[in-house]
């Protein structure tokens, strides 16, 4: 697939201040799964995909979003709960 249609790319190539406003999730929508910040890091958790989807939308690994307050960064297996936003 071209990078070019992965959100968390294109973010970094306008404004990496604007953490986009997602609102909540969509259960008719594909989202990877949110996992809070105590949760093991990575080397404990089995790879499956670099990208992460969020209401039918694809963002790239590192791509940061705010979903009802609470600040989301893209990693290994799905989204991780950084913390408020």
């Amino acid at each position: 697939m071209n990078s070019s249609n992965i959100k968390g790319e294109e973010m970094s190539e306008k404004n990496e201040n604007e953490i986009p406003q997602v609102g909540e999730v969509d259960p008719s929508k594909k989202t990877s799964p949110i996992v809070d910040e105590d949760t093991p890091n990575e080397s404990e958790i089995e790879v499956k995909d670099t990208i992460c989807w969020f209401n039918d939308a694809r963002y790239g690994r590192g791509a940061r979003i705010c979903s009802l307050g609470s600040m989301l960064v893209c990693q290994v297996n799905g989204w991780f709960r950084i913390g408020r936003c």
